[in-house]
C-alpha cells in the first residue's frame, strides 16, 4: 500500500490565538505547555479536544476546529460535513461547508443514518393530522378456492375485520405473495382470481 504523504500545517484556532493552534490533519497544540493534547472520542463517535483559556475549559469537536482555521465559509454554512462519512477523520480535506439540509442528505445518501420505525410512524400520523392524502384502495377476500368472501373500503379495514398483517396482505394484492392468512386477496379493480 502506498501512502501519501500530508505537509503538516499549523494555524491558530480562531478564539483562541495565542493559547492554542491546530493543523490540517486535527491535532491541537497547546502554546502554554507546547504540547499537542490527547483528542478523545465521545459517545456520538466525533473527537473532541478540550481547550482550557484562564480556567475555563470548552469541549470542541475538533472537526469544527479544522475546518473554522483551514476551510473559508463565504456562504456562512453552519455545519462542517465529513466527505467519507468517518467521525474520526478530521483531515482538512475530507471536510466541507454545507447547510444542515445537504449534512443530512449527505447521512441518508451514504447510509450513515437510518429512520427509525417510530420516526417513520410519527411521519405517518403527522401526514394524516394535515390532511395528507391517503391511496385507499378497496380489496376483495377470496377463499383458496377462488371463492368471493367479502369486500373492504381498505386494506386497513380488512386488516382490523380479519386479524391479517398489513403488509403480507398488500403483497398479495399486487401479487408477490400468494396468500395472507390463509386467503387470496385483490384490489377491486384487479378481480381475476389468478
Amino acid at each position: 500500500m502506498t501512502r501519501i504523504k500530508c505537509k503538516i500545517e499549523w494555524r491558530d484556532i480562531p478564539g483562541y490565538e495565542g493559547f492554542y493552534q491546530i493543523n490540517n490533519i486535527g491535532q491541537v497544540y497547546s502554546c502554554h505547555t507546547t504540547r499537542i493534547l490527547s483528542n478523545y472520542m465521545a459517545s456520538d463517535g466525533y473527537l473532541r479536544a478540550n481547550l482550557s483559556v484562564r480556567g475555563k475549559v470548552k469541549i470542541k469537536m475538533v472537526h469544527v476546529l479544522v475546518a473554522q482555521a483551514f476551510i473559508p465559509n463565504p456562504d456562512n454554512m453552519p455545519v462542517v460535513n465529513h466527505i467519507d462519512g468517518n467521525k474520526q477523520n478530521p483531515n482538512v480535506n475530507n471536510l466541507e461547508w454545507v447547510s444542515y439540509s445537504e449534512n443530512t442528505k449527505h447521512a441518508f445518501t451514504n447510509g450513515l443514518a437510518k429512520i427509525s420505525k417510530k420516526a417513520r410512524e410519527n411521519a405517518r400520523r403527522v401526514a394524516a393530522e394535515n390532511g395528507a392524502r391517503t391511496t385507499k384502495k378497496a380489496v376483495i377476500q377470496y377463499s383458496l378456492d377462488g371463492e368471493r368472501i367479502a369486500e373492504y373500503e381498505s386494506i386497513k379495514a380488512a386488516c382490523r375485520a380479519t386479524g391479517a398483517n398489513d403488509g403480507y396482505l398488500s403483497m398479495v394484492c399486487r401479487r408477490k405473495k400468494q396468500t395472507a392468512a390463509g386467503f387470496v386477496w385483490r384490489y377491486t379493480d384487479d378481480p381475476e382470481f389468478y
